[in-house]
């Protein structure tokens, strides 16, 4: 951008409005034809029990304006982030029930086809709002649980991470999900901000990559493997650092075991069986 075009930018920049209902007036002709259509992408009522994506999407813009009112990034991922429902709208055949596989990349492509339009008001970032729209479905702990650390990885060290997990958090939830709850639940008891999600994340790394994973058939059985990541998280609280500091200014013993037994215990027993036991899970 040039000299000129960014004066003609900072000139016709304003603020964006100050309510749900005044931004959803505001909008372009062929965006709000985009939402308006979105009332025929039916949910999953499992996930979304407002039933179309519409009325979601709607639910999540007032989110955004109570928690967010002065960020408009995180207030135009919440119009955009599901905008693509409707081109990927499907039934799934086994279940009967609505899908829309993909539908973020789809919505990240609104958001650059909008580009112009969403720069014309003031401390919007475009990039920072497809890097939102993009990985809304990724930190789901669904899908974010299962994947893997080198594909983590690139996420996390976005400048905005801990905006996208508060969009998670704050704003894109429908019907209720156990682990969710739980994951939500756990963040409340121990009283951290989001960059516990950040730090959680370094700490799975870590316990997945410790000491004791070297030597995993040395144990008697899985209870006394387990005893020595027992021991493993000891030393990492104790002793270790992260990325961000010391471990042990934001992580207790009992909050790590606590972790560790709830949402790492999968994949421990996975690894032992594959590396001790084979076809042998007497020892589990």
């Amino acid at each position: 951008m040039n000299l000129q075009e960014t004066i003609k930018k900072i000139l016709r920049e304003e603020k964006l409005q100050a309510t749900p209902q005044e931004l959803i007036r505001s909008l372009p002709k062929e965006l709000k034809e985009i939402l308006f259509k979105q009332w025929g992408a039916k949910q999953n009522p499992e996930w979304h029990p407002e039933g179309n994506t519409l009325k979601h999407i709607l639910v999540v813009i007032r989110r955004a304006y109570h928690h967010y009112p002065d960020d408009p990034n995180m207030i135009m991922a919440a119009l955009f982030h599901d905008l693509g429902k409707m081109n990927t709208y499907n039934i799934n055949p086994k279940t009967g029930q609505p899908t829309a596989y993909g539908h973020e990349y789809k919505s990240t492509d609104y958001v650059e086809e909008f580009r112009d339009w969403i720069e014309t008001f003031q401390g919007t970032d475009v990039d920072e709002i497809k890097y939102i729209v993009k990985n809304h479905m990724k930190v789901k702990p669904s899908t974010w649980d299962k994947m893997r650390d080198n594909k983590k990885e690139p996420i996390m060290s976005h400048p905005a991470f801990d905006k996208l997990m508060g969009f998670t958090d704050k704003l894109d939830g429908g019907g209720t999900h156990l682990k969710e709850s739980i994951r939500t639940i756990l963040r409340e008891e121990t009283e951290f901000s989001l960059q516990f999600r950040r730090r959680i994340s370094l700490f799975e790394i870590l316990m997945k990559n410790n000491f004791v994973m070297n030597y995993p058939c040395d144990f008697e059985n899985f209870t006394a493997f387990m005893q020595g990541i027992h021991h493993e998280i000891i030393e990492y609280i104790n002793e270790g650092y992260d990325q961000e500091g010391e471990i042990s200014a934001w992580l207790t013993y009992k909050e790590g075991a606590k972790y560790v037994d709830k949402y790492m215990i999968d994949f421990f027993k996975e690894f032992y069986v594959s590396q001790c036991l084979q076809n042998n899970t007497d020892d589990i």
